[in-house]
């Protein structure tokens, strides 16, 4: 038993689905069945069904402070209402996690700095039904069903900060999401049957692992090589004051600026070409880096030591 916690605890991702009918409580035929397509489509579609665009709505607020809170909030009257309500979202993070990868769209290499983010701040709270609707599961003795949503909320999370977006901020809302699920499974797992422990041991056995900080590295080749590559030879190409097209291109008002980008600009000293050489400089080092990322951490360590 100890050793499904402690291998429940360290997962970071699954391939299992759920699909969720009326009021979300039907569960799909197939749900280790994978397949092809992004991810993030299907998470979009989770994230609009949990948003209510009627301003006439009155349950709205109270709705999203329940699932917002859902691997804590009281499990009464309101939460049931909430996971029902829930139902369509929770289909489709379920149909998310059986995607075989996740792109979110995002412009790094084009955009950098000013690339929107949304999907951060609005996938955890479809998380947060996730979480709700295990602890209801647990609850009346479903355990099967419990550890469907929470694995899905742990492939959700790898999706978050796993494939693709702006590095850091995107990891720590990933941590956040795991940490939900784990604080759900850890009161949990201590009183469920042997049989559902074996069943969920046979679901973390065949876990992918994760490359978290190679693709935190590829992330950050993105914005901070590729996109200041282009930004330069955009610069280049224009006429007359550069400093001024920086300033509308890379912040929203062209009459004040952002930390990053006053500092890129400042680093610069208004050239372009030295735009260009710390691009070049920063594509080399993350290429070098991204290497060695996958060495035993006996090998790593001096090798990051001496990159």
């Amino acid at each position: 038993m100890r050793a499904v916690l402690i291998s429940f605890l360290i997962s970071l991702t699954t391939a299992t689905a759920v699909a969720a009918s009326e009021k979300g409580s039907q569960r799909a035929q197939s749900r280790n069945h994978v397949k092809r397509g992004n991810a993030a489509l299907a998470y979009w579609q989770a994230i609009e069904c949990t948003i209510d665009r009627n301003p006439a709505d009155s349950t709205y607020p109270k709705y999203l402070r329940i699932i917002s809170e859902g691997h804590k909030a009281p499990l009464d009257d309101a939460a049931i209402k909430a996971i029902h309500r829930s139902g369509l979202a929770l289909y489709f993070v379920h149909r998310g996690v059986r995607m075989d990868h996740c792109d979110w769209g995002l412009a790094l290499d084009e955009m950098g700095p000013r690339a929107e983010q949304g999907h951060l701040a609005q996938a955890p709270k479809v998380a947060g039904a996730a979480c709700l609707r295990a602890r209801y599961y647990f609850e009346k003795g479903k355990p099967h069903d419990a550890f469907d949503d929470l694995i899905g909320v742990l492939r959700l999370a790898k999706h978050l900060g796993n494939d693709g977006h702006d590095g850091m901020r995107a990891l720590i809302t990933q941590a956040s999401v795991e940490e939900k699920a784990i604080e759900v499974a850890a009161k949990y797992l201590p009183q469920i049957d042997a049989a559902s422990a074996d069943r969920l041991d046979a679901q973390m056995a065949p876990l992918p692992r994760d490359k978290i900080f190679k693709n935190f590295l590829a992330v950050q080749k993105k914005q901070w090589a590729e996109w200041p590559e282009k930004f330069a030879q955009d610069v280049a190409n224009q006429e007359g004051d550069w400093d001024a097209y920086w300033r509308a291109v890379l912040l929203r008002d062209a009459n004040s600026g952002t930390e990053i980008g006053e500092a890129m600009r400042k680093a610069v000293g208004g050239k372009p070409e030295r735009l260009q050489k710390l691009a070049n400089d920063a594509r080399a080092f993350f290429e070098r880096a991204m290497k060695i990322a996958d060495l035993p951490a006996e090998e790593f360590r001096p090798a990051w030591r001496a990159l």
